[in-house]
């Protein structure tokens, strides 16, 4: 047998193996949906993981109005560059109008 046959039948095998994994996310997927709850068995756990926080501090910084002298302070040279969190923090600006929660994702993890 040549090398390459040995190959061509492993990469048949991981794409069937593939596929079948999807077909599990699948499966595992609506039964978290619909519990609202993890899977867990055999060292792996099937979850909604929530979606990431994302948050437009420059236009928080700007429509809450934010003295031009702080904005300056956390500003870098040569080049500039304004570390808009810094200013929002140093300012106190409210964040939630501009803070935005992405959709939660399926994943299937190993146990740690």
């Amino acid at each position: 047998m040549h090398i390459l046959d040995e190959y061509s039948k492993l990469a048949g095998s991981i794409k069937a193996a593939q596929d079948r994994m999807k077909e599990i996310e699948a499966e595992l997927k609506a039964e978290v949906t619909e519990t609202g709850s993890k899977v867990s068995s055999h060292g792996y756990t099937a979850r909604m993981k929530p979606g990431r926080k994302s948050t437009d501090h420059e236009a928080a910084a700007q429509a809450a109005g934010v003295d031009e002298e702080i904005v300056v302070k956390f500003t870098t040279t040569p080049k500039p560059r304004i570390a808009w969190a810094k200013v929002t923090k140093a300012a106190g600006v409210d964040l939630s109008e501009f803070t935005k929660q992405a959709d939660p994702s399926f994943v299937v993890e190993k146990d740690k």
